[in-house]
């Protein structure tokens, strides 16, 4: 389940940190101007929309949780979102958002959406001299990988493309109901488990300059 926060009119800094990525230096970031960090104590998260949202949850909170941060089973949240048929609307207002602090004591909850999500792909390329087709297929991805020669097919090879993967994510202010940070980012691995590792990883990490929980560890 997707779930949306009333929009609202945010000034925001722009960063740019983490491990290196295809050429760039990690997720593009966004974090609230003049927002402190240092209050929120306690953290939720809630699956994300899209193909693979409920593995890139759990691997966000998986993340959190190894870098110190005390987090809410994900369960318990989703049950009392039902509980308060929050669920079935997608929509928090600062009402509903403050009925969750009390009762599950969080401070801010990490919501999101997977954005892109390819498996790997495995081609059979011939290599002898006579062509045998004329089709081409296109290959999709940036990365391939050789994985040898098939057993009974002279001339030929497997190539297997990569993984894709595309994540945003939003830390939300349950006080408020104001986006404190926000970050999105697109990787390729050699498995879909392994390039989302990677991304939410990444995340947390880029949390880190203003993040003292996470600076602490």
């Amino acid at each position: 389940m997707r779930y949306e926060f009333p929009q609202r009119v945010i000034r925001f800094v722009f960063v740019c940190g983490g491990p290196l990525l295809w050429g760039c230096t990690g997720p593009q970031v966004a974090v609230k101007r003049g927002f402190d960090f240092s209050k929120v104590h306690r953290v939720g998260v809630i699956s994300f929309g899209g193909q693979g949202g409920d593995v890139a949850s759990d691997l966000l909170a998986h993340a959190l949780l190894a870098n110190g941060v005390d987090l809410v089973e994900r369960e318990r949240i989703d049950e009392v979102l039902k509980e308060r048929r929050l669920k079935a609307e997608g929509v928090f207002d600062s009402t509903s958002l403050n009925s969750i602090r009390k009762v599950l004591g969080v401070d801010a909850l990490f919501v999101g959406s997977v954005t892109e999500y390819r498996p790997p792909e495995s081609y059979l390329v011939y290599t002898g001299a006579t062509a045998i087709t004329r089709k081409a297929t296109p290959i999709k991805g940036r990365s391939l990988y050789p994985q040898g020669t098939p057993s009974g097919v002279p001339d030929s090879s497997i190539l297997t493309s990569a993984a894709a993967v595309g994540l945003s994510c939003r830390m939300v202010d349950v006080e408020t109901g104001s986006v404190v940070w926000s970050a999105h980012e697109s990787y390729e691995g050699i498995d879909l488990e392994t390039a989302i590792q990677f991304l939410t990883e990444s995340f947390v990490q880029s949390l880190r300059p203003f993040w003292p929980t996470l600076s602490r560890k």
